[in-house]
């Protein structure tokens, strides 16, 4: 199933669409645990180069508390990144190992 994979090349494969519709804001729940700055960052960071209306929010992981817990794309250079002080709450301990694309689209709503 196509919708549950990230796609190869995510600057020509994953933002464009939804940003030539309207969208500027991009939630990006999703990562991996290497703390190099890796293709997905590089192309993070020249996707918002190129749209510089559109804002990049990132995950920071869940790799551990360390100066190396910070994967890709949550170490590219125009992403704001989220994260949490705590893991292993109960609550939140089944999860599946499955990547998850959610796209959020925001509308601008003419009065």
């Amino acid at each position: 199933d196509d919708m549950n994979e990230i796609p190869d090349d995510l600057e020509e494969n994953l933002w464009p669409f939804s940003y030539g519709i309207g969208a500027r804001v991009y939630v990006n729940a999703w990562g991996d645990s290497e703390s190099e700055y890796s293709l997905s960052s590089r192309e993070l960071d020249s996707f918002v180069y190129a749209h510089p209306d559109s804002v990049q929010v990132v995950a920071g992981g869940n790799s551990g508390p360390d100066r190396t817990s910070i994967g890709s794309p949550a170490n590219a250079k125009n992403a704001i990144v989220v994260g949490a002080t705590q893991n292993a709450v109960a609550a939140y301990t089944a999860y599946t190992a499955q990547p998850t694309v959610i796209l959020f689209q925001l509308t601008r709503v003419q009065s």
